[in-house]
């Protein structure tokens, strides 16, 4: 999954928890179930947080190499030096 797919799943999943706890329960056992129902996306929802801490610490964690860093420079200096 990429960044945008975890954030649109992750708002999916607070919009059906926020349903369910809108939901008039009659019974205890429909209590139950909802309860269940939202303590599976709960487990869902964490997940997906993990993952998307590791996209944003991945994101982060990228590094431009020395010879990189060298080759943008000098070529920042050549074209200020034609400019």
């Amino acid at each position: 999954m990429n960044f945008s797919q975890v954030t649109l799943r992750l708002r999916a999943i607070k919009k059906d928890i926020h349903e369910l706890r809108l939901t008039p329960v009659v019974d205890i056992q429909e209590k139950i179930q909802i309860l269940k129902s939202i303590n599976i996306l709960l487990r869902e929802q964490n997940k997906l947080l993990l993952i998307r801490q590791r996209i944003i610490d991945t994101r982060k964690n990228i590094e431009i190499s020395p010879q990189d860093f060298h080759s943008i420079h000098s070529n920042q200096y050549e074209s200020e030096k034609v400019a």
